[in-house]
């Protein structure tokens, strides 16, 4: 899993979705949910939001 790190298109698209979170952070843009999503309001994690937080971070932590 950690040699796929050392393909530089890896790399790069890694950077680039870095960069697009941490300029929408910036205020640089910003985007228009349905307003479905705005009325979503949950009281306690869930397992899937859980879990795909885990996998980000294990994806985000695996070139260190």
């Amino acid at each position: 899993w950690g040699q796929i790190f050392s393909y530089p298109p890896v790399s790069v698209a890694l950077a680039v979705v870095i960069a697009a979170m941490a300029l929408g952070m910036l205020g640089a843009y910003t985007i228009q949910l349905p307003r479905s999503v705005y009325g979503l309001n949950p009281s306690h994690d869930t397992y899937a939001g859980n879990f795909g937080l885990g996998v980000l971070t294990a994806v985000l932590s695996t070139p260190c």
